[in-house]
């Protein structure tokens, strides 16, 4: 399993901002294997950093079997929003 890494602070700024409204579904996409996925989520909940689910939408599910979304932001460029 891959190390993490450290939080990017922009991206879990821009994160707990989206949170904070209700309306927002928070996605976190990863390509990591289903047993990485657990250290996602640990990672996720040591770093206080929200979502709502890790690779798949709690909302419903594309007929693709990708995650739709109205926006995505990425770990390559974390400081454009």
């Amino acid at each position: 399993n891959p190390e993490i890494g450290e939080p990017i602070t922009d991206t879990v700024d821009k994160m707990k901002n989206l949170w904070e409204n209700l309306e927002n579904v928070l996605i976190v996409l990863t390509d990591r294997k289903e047993g990485s996925k657990l250290q996602m989520r640990d990672f996720l909940l040591k770093n206080r950093i929200p979502f709502d689910a890790i690779d798949h939408n709690p909302v419903g599910e594309s007929e693709t079997g990708k995650v739709f979304a109205h926006h995505y932001y990425g770990n390559c460029n974390p400081g454009k929003y």
